[in-house]
């Protein structure tokens, strides 16, 4: 029942869960696809439903973008609280530190494009990055 509101309340899901049904995971491409969606409209519900398929948080996409690279890209404020909560202490500081295929991390692109909202939110985990020598 609960699954059957999301995708009333959101059709797009009708498009993940075709893509999942016959496949135990997402390829690459197709995560970054349903990833980009729920990140550009800074969609929790979607972005929980992608996490909950057991794809590999530390994936990458063909820029070399961390699911972090992306959530700042498209300033999805709310989809990085829930990514913050969603994965260990560890593993958010190696994809912080990650950079891109442009030489850039998350924080660079945070500080790039001035959108000082999600700055703020990255802020506490600058020092644990900075400290493993990543930024």
């Amino acid at each position: 029942a609960a699954l059957l509101a999301l995708i009333q309340e959101h059709p797009e899901f009708k498009d993940y869960l075709r893509l999942t049904e016959s496949k135990p995971t997402l390829s690459r491409a197709e995560f970054f696809s349903q990833l980009d969606d729920a990140l550009q409209a800074n969609d929790g519900d979607y972005l929980q439903l992608l996490l909950r398929s057991g794809v590999d948080l530390c994936m990458r996409s063909e820029a070399n973008d961390t699911i972090f690279h992306r959530a700042v890209l498209y300033g999805a404020y709310d989809c990085l609280s829930q990514l913050f909560g969603s994965v260990t202490r560890s593993t958010v500081t190696d994809l912080l530190g990650a950079r891109n295929n442009d030489g850039k991390t998350p924080f660079q692109i945070a500080d790039e494009k001035e959108d000082y909202d999600v700055g703020a939110l990255l802020q506490p985990y600058r020092a644990l990055v900075k400290g493993k020598g990543r930024e």
